[in-house]
C-alpha cells in the first residue's frame, strides 16, 4: 500500500468500530476527508454519500462498519482500509461490497491494517473460525481461500 495515498489523487474508505479512533482519522485529514458513524443520522447520510462520490476535493471516507457497512455505494473509491476488524464476516463481507458494486470500473483492493502482537490478531483469527463455521452450515463445506490466521503466521515467519 503506497503510505502517501490520498496524495495519489485517489479515493479511500477507511473502516472502523470505535468512534474514537475513527475521530481521530477523521479530524487528521479534515477537509478532505468526510464520516459516516452511529452518529449521524440515516436522513443525513445521502448528502455526505455524494459528497465523496462527487467532489474530488473528498479522498477519504472514515465509516463506522456497522453505520457504513451497509445499504450504500462508494464506488468513487477502490480501496479500503480497515483499522479495526468487524466482528463478524458477514459485516466485513458487507462492508467490502460498499465499493465492489455494480458501477465499479476498478479492481477493488481491500487493507487490513494492524499493530502485530496486539488482541487485534486475536480478533482476525477469530472471524477465520467463524468464516469457517458459516461455511460448513450454510454451503457444507470448508472456506479456505483467505484466512488472516495464515497471514499472520507468514508474517511472525518473516521477522523470526
Amino acid at each position: 500500500m503506497d503510505w502517501d495515498f490520498l496524495g495519489s489523487g485517489k479515493k479511500l474508505v477507511v473502516m472502523g468500530t470505535h468512534k474514537k479512533i475513527l475521530g481521530e482519522i477523521y479530524n487528521t485529514f479534515g477537509s478532505k476527508a468526510v464520516r459516516i458513524d452511529g452518529s449521524v443520522p440515516v436522513n443525513k447520510r445521502g448528502p455526505i454519500i455524494e459528497r465523496f462520490q462527487t467532489d474530488e476535493k473528498v479522498q477519504l471516507l472514515v465509516g463506522n462498519i456497522e453505520a457504513a457497512g451497509t445499504g450504500i455505494t462508494l464506488t468513487a473509491a477502490d480501496s479500503m482500509a480497515f483499522v479495526e476488524p468487524a466482528l463478524t464476516p458477514g459485516a466485513s463481507d458487507q462492508a467490502e461490497d460498499r465499493i465492489h458494486r455494480i458501477g465499479q470500473e476498478n479492481a477493488v483492493s481491500i487493507y487490513f491494517l494492524y499493530p502485530e502482537g496486539t488482541i487485534i490478531e486475536d480478533r482476525l483469527v477469530m472471524l477465520d473460525r467463524k468464516r469457517e463455521v458459516v461455511g460448513q452450515v450454510v454451503d457444507g463445506y470448508d472456506v479456505a481461500e483467505f484466512k488472516f490466521s495464515d497471514l499472520i503466521a507468514e508474517m511472525r515467519a518473516r521477522q523470526g
